[in-house]
């Protein structure tokens, strides 16, 4: 029960997204987040990004719980909490 009260506010006060996505021709990950904010963030900033391309980059997803992004084809993740500005 412990553990189910923690994960209940984690979801609370953590940042989870609602979509992402690439956006080819501003070249940023654009992430909505449920509260409505949204935020986009160059591909650099994110260690592994760099030298992808635009197909690459395009094959996101959220992780189950939505506080994650992760690029499968390139095995890089990434934490709403250290991208999402505060």
């Amino acid at each position: 029960e412990a553990a189910r009260r923690e994960a209940r506010e984690a979801d609370r006060i953590e940042p989870r997204a609602k979509a992402v996505e690439y956006d080819p021709a501003q070249r940023l990950v654009i992430v909505a987040l449920r509260d409505g904010y949204v935020f986009g963030f160059p591909p650099e900033q994110v260690p592994g990004l760099a030298g992808a391309n635009a197909e690459q980059l395009a094959k996101i997803r959220l992780s189950p719980s939505r506080d994650g992004l992760h690029w499968d084809d390139l095995d890089v993740h990434a934490s709403l909490s250290i991208l999402s500005p505060s």
